[in-house]
């Protein structure tokens, strides 16, 4: 059995908030999950994604659909930043 685990949103500037979401957020290896971070805060540019899926694979996607091929239990985490204000939010 896959879970990811710790999809809670924390963030590192209150102006960001972030929400991270998985869409199915566990099932069987190999298993492929959609990711979504949502942001509560009025952003005028485009944000810059940074995902990391816990299992050494990383993306710059905004919506990245990933695949756990081994069995476990895995962090993901989501860094967004506003590239004209140069705001951060840090969600995992």
């Amino acid at each position: 059995m896959l879970f990811l685990a710790a999809l809670a949103a924390c963030d590192e500037d209150p102006s960001l908030e972030l929400r991270l979401a998985a869409d199915p957020a566990q099932g069987n290896a190999p298993f492929s999950v959609r990711f979504t971070a949502d942001h509560a805060a009025p952003v005028e540019s485009d944000l810059l994604y940074n995902w990391d899926f816990g299992d050494g694979e990383q993306s710059d996607e905004t919506s990245p659909r990933h695949r756990f091929d081994t069995p476990g239990e895995y962090v993901v985490s989501a860094k967004v930043k506003d590239q004209s204000e140069g705001v951060e939010g840090l969600a995992r």
